[in-house]
C-alpha cells in the first residue's frame, strides 16, 4: 500500500488523536487516587453510585443519538449543520421531558435514585451535557477536527476535576460528597451549553422530520446496546462483591485496569479509522479498505503482544504485593478487550448499513451470557472465573457480528486470513504466557528466561507473517 501526502496527512491527524484520547482517559485515570483520598469510602461510594447513574441517564436522555452523528453527516452530507442542529434540538426536548417528569414526581423519583430532589436536577443536566459532549466529539472525529475534539474532551475532563477539587476543599468541607457532584457537574453543563448554542445558531433547524427519522431509527436499538454494554463492563464487579466480598473485588478491578488501557486504544484508533472507512464504503473503494485494514489489526496486534509481555509488571507498577495474587488474571482480561477490537471492526459495517438493531441484540447476548456464567462459577471459583466469563462472552460477541456482517461488506473490505493469523499469534501467546505464570518459577532467572524465549519466537513468525508490510514500510521511510 502506497502511503500517499494525503495518507500522512490522516496519520498526523490521527496521531493527535489518538494522544487526545489517552490524555482524556488518563485524566480520568488520575482522578481515582485523588478523590480516593478526599472523600471518605462512603462517600466515594456515593459519588461512584452517582457516576453509575451519569452514564445510564446520558444514555437514555441523549436518546444514543450520537450514534448516529458519523452515519448522518455522510448521509446529508450538503446539509450537515443543518442535520446536527435538528438532532441536537430533540435531545434538548427529550431533557426538558425528563425534568417535567422528574420534578412533577420528586419525591419518588429522588427517593429511587436516592439522592435530593437537587442532586437529581443536576444529574439529568450532567447527563445532558455528557451527551452533547460526545454528540459535537463524533462530529468533529467525523470530518478529522481531533485538535478541537482534543480540547474539548479534555478541558471539560480537566476542568471537572479541578474545581470538583476546589469545592471539596472550601465551599463543601463538610458534605465532600456533593463538592464532588457540583464541581464535576457545573463545568460540564457550562461548556455543554457554550457547544450547543454554537450548533444550534450554525445549523438554525429545529424540527426536521428527515433527520428525526433517520437518527432515532439507528440511535433507539443502539440504547440497548450501551446500556447491555455497561452491564458487561460492571456485572463482573458487582457480582464479585455480592458472592465473595470487596477483598477479591479490589484485586479484580486493579487487574482489569489493564483491559482499560487497550480499550483507550481501541476508542482512540476507531475514532480515525471509522470516518475514513465510512467514506471509502460510499466511494465503492474497498481495495484500499482491504490494503488498510491489515495494517490496522496487525498493528493493534502487535501492541496487545506488548501489553500481554509486560502485564505483571503494569499490574506490580498499579498495586502493592497484595494485589499481584491476580495477575495470572491479566491474560484473559486483555484477550477479552482484544476480542472487544476484532467485532468493533466487523460493527463498523453495521453501523455503515444503519444495522443498529443486530448490535443491540448481540450485546444483550453477550451480557446475558456473561451474567449467567458469573452466576454459575463465582461461587466456585472466585475472582478469577469472572475473568474468563468476560472472555467467553466477548469470544462469543465477535462471531456474532462477524457471521451478521459476511452478508454485508465483510468478505469485500477485510482480509479474514489476517484477521485468523493474527488471532491465533495472540491466542497461542496467551496460553504461553498463562502457562508459564501458572506453572513456571515466577520472578526466577529461569522464568524471565522462558518469557524471553516465548517472546522472541512470537515476534519472529509476526516478522514472518507480515514480512510484505514491513517491507512496504520500509520502502516508505526510505
Amino acid at each position: 500500500m502506497k502511503i500517499s501526502r494525503k495518507n500522512s496527512k490522516l496519520l498526523k491527524a490521527g496521531s493527535i488523536g489518538i494522544i487526545g484520547t489517552f490524555l482524556v482517559k488518563g485524566m480520568n485515570f488520575v482522578s481515582i487516587p485523588i478523590f480516593s483520598r478526599l472523600l471518605s469510602t462512603a462517600e466515594y461510594g456515593d459519588a461512584s453510585l452517582y457516576l453509575t447513574y451519569l452514564n445510564i441517564f446520558t444514555v437514555t436522555i441523549g436518546l444514543a443519538l450520537h450514534g448516529s452523528v458519523v452515519r448522518g453527516m455522510l448521509e446529508f452530507k450538503e446539509k450537515q449543520k443543518q442535520f446536527l442542529s435538528s438532532v441536537l434540538f430533540l435531545s434538548l426536548l427529550n431533557l426538558l421531558l425528563y425534568l417535567i417528569i422528574g420534578n412533577a414526581f420528586v419525591t419518588p423519583v429522588s427517593g429511587a435514585l436516592k439522592m435530593s430532589p437537587v442532586v437529581m436536577n443536576l444529574l439529568f443536566l450532567q447527563a445532558f451535557a455528557t451527551f452533547v459532549v460526545n454528540f459535537v466529539s463524533a462530529s468533529l472525529i467525523y470530518n478529522y477536527r481531533y485538535k478541537e475534539n482534543t480540547l474539548i474532551c479534555f478541558g471539560s475532563v480537566f476542568l471537572s476535576v479541578v474545581v470538583s477539587v476546589l469545592f471539596i476543599l472550601t465551599i463543601y468541607k463538610k458534605d465532600s460528597y456533593m463538592g464532588r457532584i457540583v464541581g464535576g457537574a457545573i463545568p460540564a453543563i457550562a461548556i455543554s451549553f457554550v457547544i450547543a448554542m454554537v450548533i444550534l445558531l450554525q445549523g438554525r433547524t429545529l424540527i426536521k422530520k428527515e433527520y428525526w427519522k433517520f437518527s432515532l431509527g439507528m440511535s433507539l436499538p443502539l440504547i440497548l446496546h450501551l446500556l447491555a454494554n455497561l452491564i458487561l463492563a460492571q456485572s463482573d464487579k458487582i457480582m464479585i462483591v455480592h458472592y465473595k466480598g470487596n477483598y477479591e473485588n479490589g484485586i479484580y478491578s486493579l487487574v482489569y485496569t489493564v483491559g482499560i488501557l487497550l480499550a483507550a486504544l481501541i476508542e482512540a484508533t476507531n475514532n480515525i479509522w471509522m470516518p475514513w472507512m465510512f467514506r471509502k464504503l460510499e466511494a465503492k473503494d474497498y481495495a484500499n479498505i482491504k490494503k488498510s485494514s491489515v495494517w490496522y489489526i496487525w498493528a493493534f496486534n502487535i501492541v496487545t503482544l506488548g501489553v500481554l509481555t509486560l502485564a505483571p509488571e503494569i499490574v506490580k507498577i498499579l498495586g502493592p504485593k497484595e494485589y499481584w495474587v491476580g495477575i495470572p488474571c491479566v491474560i484473559p482480561v486483555t484477550l477479552s478487550t482484544y476480542f472487544m477490537f476484532l467485532y468493533t471492526i466487523y460493527v463498523n459495517i453495521e453501523f455503515f448499513k444503519k444495522k443498529t438493531k443486530m448490535i443491540s441484540i448481540g450485546t444483550c447476548m453477550a451480557a446475558a451470557t456473561n451474567i449467567g456464567l458469573n452466576i454459575y462459577l463465582i461461587p466456585r471459583y472466585g475472582f478469577e472465573a469472572a475473568a474468563y466469563t468476560t472472555l467467553v462472552s466477548y469470544i462469543l460477541l465477535f462471531l456474532f457480528h462477524y457471521v451478521i456482517s459476511r452478508k454485508m461488506f465483510a468478505p469485500i473490505v477485510y482480509d479474514f486470513g489476517a484477521v485468523i493469523k493474527g488471532m491465533a499469534v495472540i491466542v497461542v501467546y496467551s496460553l504461553g504466557e498463562l502457562y508459564l505464570f501458572q506453572f513456571g518459577n515466577e520472578g526466577t532467572l529461569v522464568w524471565y528466561g522462558e518469557r524471553a524465549i516465548l517472546f522472541v519466537v512470537t515476534a519472529f513468525v509476526v516478522v514472518l507473517l507480515t514480512r510484505k508490510e514491513i517491507k512496504t514500510l520500509l520502502g516508505f521511510f526510505k
